[in-house]
This record gives C-alpha cells, sequence and structure tokens, in this order.
C-alpha cells in the first residue's frame, strides 16, 4: 500500500509516462504526415510581394498508396519559401498559353488569345478574393489563321499586387487603359497617347509597379511611362534588344535590356541613370529595390546591383530558356516550365543582400 508521503512520486511518474506518450504521438503521427505536393504541371505563373499563383497540376500523398493523386489541375497559390500549395481554383479560367496577374485583395487575373480558322477572341477572366471567377471581357472577331487583318483587341494584362488592369486597342488603333476592380468589373481609365506600334494581339513589354505603367512598344526603340491614372509621365528612347526588348519597373527606376544584352537604368522620367554589360536574353528581366535579376546564357540566372554594377550568379537551371523570373520583397521566383521536370526555387533577399551588398 502506498504512503501518504509516496503520492508526489506516483504524480511524477504518472506525469512522465503522459508526457512520452505524447511525444510517441506525435512522432508517429509526423512520420505519417502527408508530404507537400509536387508539381506535375506548371503552364504559367505570377508574383507579387510574397505570393506566387500558378496555373498547372500538383501531385499529393505517396505514388502506389490508397491516398496518392497523382495530379489536381487548378490554380495554386504559395507564399514564398512556403513548401505549401493551396489550391484556391478547380477552374483553370485560361488557357496553357495565356498571361496572369495578380491584384489587391487576392485578386487573379488572365488574358487568354484564342485563334480558329476565321475567327480571333480576347477573354479576359477575374478570380476574386471569394474564389468566384468573373469573365470581364470577351471579343469575337472575324480574323484568325488566314489573312484576315485583327484591327482590334487586347494586346496586355498586368499587375503588381494592387493595380491590375489591361489594354484594349480599338479598330482605330487607339489604346485605352482599364482596370479590373474587386468586383471583377471592367471601368475605363484613360486613352494612352502617344503609341505607336501597339497593335492588337501585341504590344511589346507592359509592367506596372508603383503607381506607373511601363510600355516598350512591339518592335520599337521607345518606352512610354504612365500612371496607373491614365497620365502620361514620359517618351524616351531606348535601344531594343531584338523585336522588343524586356522592361521592368519598380519605384523611381526603369531596367530595360537593351543591344548587346546591356542593362540600361532610367528614372521615370527617362534619364539614362546606368548602363551595364550584362550579356542578358531578351524577355528576361525584373528589379526590386535596387537589384535587377536577368538571365545569362540560358541557365544561369544573375542578379545586378544597380548602383554599382556588381554582379553575381545567384542560381542555375537545369533546361536552357525554361525559366520565368520574378524579383519581389521577400526575394527572388525562379520558375522552371520544363515540362519533364517543373520547381518554383525562392531566392531570399537576404542571400541576394549578402552577394551583391
Amino acid at each position: 500500500m502506498w504512503g501518504f508521503r509516496s503520492f508526489p512520486t506516483l504524480r511524477r511518474l504518472a506525469l512522465c509516462l503522459a508526457l512520452l506518450c505524447l511525444v510517441l504521438s506525435t512522432s508517429a503521427s509526423a512520420g505519417t504526415a502527408a508530404k507537400p505536393g509536387v508539381i506535375m504541371q506548371l503552364n504559367n505563373l505570377a508574383a507579387a510581394g510574397s505570393r506566387v499563383v500558378f496555373e498547372g497540376s500538383v501531385s499529393r500523398g505517396k505514388p502506389g498508396s490508397g491516398n496518392y493523386d497523382q495530379g489536381k489541375l487548378g490554380l495554386w497559390s504559395q507564399r514564398f519559401g512556403s513548401r505549401k500549395l493551396e489550391l484556391i481554383s478547380t477552374t483553370t479560367m485560361c488557357s496553357d498559353e495565356s498571361t496572369y496577374a495578380l491584384g489587391a485583395k487576392g485578386m487573379v487575373g488572365c488574358l487568354d488569345t484564342w485563334a480558329m480558322i476565321t475567327q480571333i477572341g480576347f477573354d479576359v477572366y477575374a478570380l476574386l478574393g471569394d474564389g468566384t471567377v468573373k469573365q470581364v471581357v470577351s471579343l469575337n472577331f472575324e480574323g484568325g489563321d488566314f489573312d484576315v487583318p485583327v484591327t482590334e483587341g487586347v494586346p496586355a494584362i498586368f499587375g503588381d499586387g494592387n493595380f491590375l488592369g489591361y489594354l484594349d486597342v480599338s479598330d482605330s488603333g487607339l489604346v485605352r487603359l482599364f482596370r479590373i476592380t474587386p468586383s471583377g468589373q471592367a471601368k475605363y481609365v484613360a486613352d494612352l497617347t502617344g503609341l505607336s506600334s501597339c497593335n492588337p494581339t501585341d504590344c511589346g513589354s507592359v509592367v506596372v509597379g508603383s503607381g506607373s505603367i511601363v510600355i516598350r512598344e512591339f518592335r520599337d526603340s521607345e518606352v512610354h511611362v504612365f500612371t496607373t491614372a491614365g497620365k502620361h509621365v514620359a517618351t524616351f528612347s531606348a535601344n531594343p534588344a531584338g523585336p522588343v526588348g524586356s522592361v521592368a519597373i519598380h519605384g523611381n527606376r526603369i531596367v530595360a535590356v537593351a543591344n548587346g544584352g546591356r542593362l540600361a537604368v532610367y528614372s521615370l522620367h527617362g534619364k539614362l541613370v546606368h548602363s551595364y554589360r550584362a550579356h542578358a536574353i531578351r524577355g528576361q528581366v525584373t528589379t526590386y529595390y535596387g537589384y535587377a535579376a536577368y538571365m545569362r546564357g540560358g541557365k544561369s540566372v544573375h542578379v545586378l546591383k544597380l548602383s554599382s554594377g556588381k554582379d553575381r550568379e545567384i542560381a542555375r537551371v537545369r533546361s536552357a530558356g525554361c525559366a520565368a523570373l520574378s524579383l519581389q520583397r521577400a526575394g527572388l521566383v525562379v520558375a522552371c516550365q520544363d515540362q519533364s521536370q517543373p520547381n518554383i526555387r525562392y531566392v531570399p533577399m537576404k542571400k541576394i543582400r549578402a552577394k551583391l551588398g
């Protein structure tokens, strides 16, 4: 029989056994927990801030097990650096070759351009913060694969996590700016004057950031800057790289890919601030807070410090030409769209600063 003085010892023993059971239970649960999903298909991607959204499929569970799901197609969201993949919509709003952009309050927009033998169409969709999908605009014209000129269309959609909008080219050649509202409606903003090469299916490189829209027209050396309210800020010349040179913007700095793969840095009003020899590939430049990321040689991802020109390789991809880059507040997003091994990699801003200062 236990004496009165033995009860504290008994209680301590019971407590230790309970803690041991809890540890064993937690370990067992961790051992059987489902692993994070694996990206099986990655069609297109958009990023803003710490949020990444892509259209594709993700497998879950262990192959061969009863709970294995070989791939659920839809829109997926991931926070920068997180292993968690969240399915935000099973509705694939647009086709595999569409352009996606991010707006405020969880909004996702996409532009789908399609062509048939005698018709061409432009559809803009928006996924709202509550998961509702809305068709913002739908245009359908005679044209398509035959030699029938297309005189009206939607050449670009763009967003920076705050402003989400698109361009519309009328049959008279007028370029109009529209904003997509939080309710999924198209709101006319302004006519954008001075654009000469923007056509219904291609307006070159169009980006938005920090309240400014930058357009580098197709087959044109001119860069046009507008506010998101449609006010013209500046037009200046930048030697293009190939048919069109890519542009990027953050704050009051515009980065453009110029002839010879140079990275040219301009103020919002077109003053050349820096020009660096970078061997950049056309169509691959992104900038944030004093840095620019670009592709060199097809497989090498570089980051350049805009104030000094200091340049370092920050990552590599397996397949040449597979990467899509987005430099954001949290760091660099490197998405490889190689369908044999699609993946998304993250380089934290802390690592970029450590390498480049």
